[in-house]
């Protein structure tokens, strides 16, 4: 009985505090679409790029050219030419979001990379940068930046990424992009009886069945 009692303790504790968790609306954030072999170290793409728009510019897809973020592959976002990419996300008009994405560069020029970044098609400021001296392939030195508080005033909004550097390749490397939705805050515990009702049903239903077993025991 006293296992039954604290199981429905555990239940009323958890209906307290039902809320949702936080979801990522970037489709493909992590570069990981399309996939390419392990043998290919990267692929110039002007199309193409699952979930996002290559607005002008080439990017490179990296697989095993240098060390991701996370997971397989990452973007050199100065293929032949210093690209833009954008891809259009759903939310909520007033409600306010962050962005998330983790910044390198390709370190075969070594050189400050400029990264603009617009949110609703206005460029965040100031610019962000990152200085690949030092870095090799193997050590790409990844720094994340996160953007908090960016206010929706449409059902979808356009994230974009340019790559602001002067020199032709060469370019930002970039990774995990994820803009987190605003999690829904925890749903109060109804109030005696709603709740204590169905928990007390389900307490002496436990209890009743634990009986028995224990009388067919004896």
């Amino acid at each position: 009985m006293k296992r039954a009692l604290a199981l429905g303790i555990s239940l009323v504790l958890l209906l307290a505090c039902v809320g949702t968790v936080s979801a990522n609306l970037v489709t493909n954030g992590g570069f990981e679409l399309p996939q390419y072999d392990s043998t290919v170290g990267y692929k110039d793409l002007s199309s193409g790029l699952t979930g996002w728009t290559i607005e002008y510019g080439t990017i490179d897809q990296i697989h095993s050219t240098w060390q991701p973020y996370e997971g397989t592959q990452s973007l050199d976002l100065a293929g032949y030419s210093p690209s833009t990419i954008s891809q259009t996300i759903s939310t909520v008009p007033g409600e306010t979001y962050d962005l998330t994405f983790a910044m390198a560069g390709n370190p075969a020029v070594q050189e400050q990379k400029i990264l603009g970044v617009y949110w609703d098609d206005q460029e965040l400021t100031p610019t962000y940068t990152f200085d690949t001296t030092g870095k090799t392939y193997l050590n790409m030195g990844w720094k994340v930046v996160t953007i908090t508080g960016l206010k929706a005033t449409k059902t979808t909004t356009k994230i974009a990424f340019r790559n602001e550097q002067s020199s032709p390749a060469y370019g930002v490397a970039l990774d995990d992009v994820s803009v987190e939705d605003p999690p829904t805050p925890p749903t109060p515990a109804p109030e005696f009886p709603g709740i204590a009702l169905p928990v007390g049903m389900l307490v002496g239903f436990i209890g009743i069945v634990l009986s028995v077993r224990k009388s067919r025991k004896e």
